[in-house]
């Protein structure tokens, strides 16, 4: 009788794995589980060829990773219609949807005439030009909250200190009512 049921469950047993071959997710994994042999690129989360598909610009929201719990190499960016998407910093850039990183790189993405966040209240216009990391619009008003560093005037480098600035725009043309564009996002809300 012993040896029986030790045949029956050896049997299921090796059914189960032969069926268990032929099973197929309905959506590929995102991951790779399997530790890579060779320490070479994963193919499976190795970043994509640069495509225009699916094009989001960032135009409410936008945080270069690194900080505040988004990770190295990550931008987190929310649209006009309230979506926020994760994607690869390297995918970002200025310019519109149909532009290349490489021509329009972030680190040549400024606001200009912006103010410290300190001096908002004071009378005139900014005068500071901002490469920025993070900004977020403030709802209602043309203004932006701006976090990144200073471009001194006639220079084209950056400081290397991270400040807050607000900046502001009239219109829709104006320089500051342009957005940062990312490829290959993935929707996260």
């Amino acid at each position: 009788m012993l040896l029986a049921t030790s045949i029956r469950w050896f049997t299921l047993a090796v059914l189960a794995v032969v069926d268990l071959r032929s099973v197929q997710l309905a959506e590929p994994h995102p991951h790779n589980l399997l530790p890579k042999r060779d320490g070479g690129a994963d193919p499976v989360t190795a970043p994509p060829q640069f495509s225009h598909a699916n094009a989001v610009r960032c135009s409410q929201n936008f945080q270069i990773g690194g900080r505040d719990g988004i990770a190295q190499g990550k931008t987190r960016c929310e649209n006009d219609q309230g979506w926020r998407y994760e994607c690869p910093t390297g995918h970002c850039h200025g310019g519109g949807p149909n532009n290349h990183p490489n021509d329009h790189p972030l680190s040549g993405f400024l606001f200009r005439g912006c103010k410290l966040q300190s001096d908002y209240h004071k009378p005139g216009p900014g005068q500071i030009t901002v490469n920025p990391d993070s900004f977020g619009i403030v709802p209602g008003m043309k203004q932006l909250m701006v976090w990144g560093y200073a471009v001194p005037a006639g220079s084209t480098t950056p400081s290397k200190k991270r400040v807050g600035y607000t900046c502001d725009w009239n219109l829709g043309t104006d320089n500051n009512a342009r957005r940062p564009w990312c490829n290959f996002c993935i929707k996260i809300t």
